[in-house]
């Protein structure tokens, strides 16, 4: 392994530690569920501003 494939490895696995650690100071408890009225104005929004319908996934539309 070459030098500089050696230190973008090492990089690449230092990088995900620190996205690790992102991660876990997320405030799981102060989340919430996203309501279906709020869901309804988001796919709207993506379809307006993408120009194509977004697929039925399962769920509440």
């Amino acid at each position: 392994m070459l030098q500089s494939e050696l230190n973008a490895e090492e990089w690449l696995n230092q990088a995900n530690v620190e996205d690790i650690k992102k991660e876990s100071e997320f405030p799981f408890e102060r989340a919430r569920r996203v309501t279906p009225e709020e869901n309804h104005k988001f796919r709207a929004a993506i379809s307006e501003q993408s120009g194509m319908e977004l697929r039925k996934r399962g769920g509440y539309y």
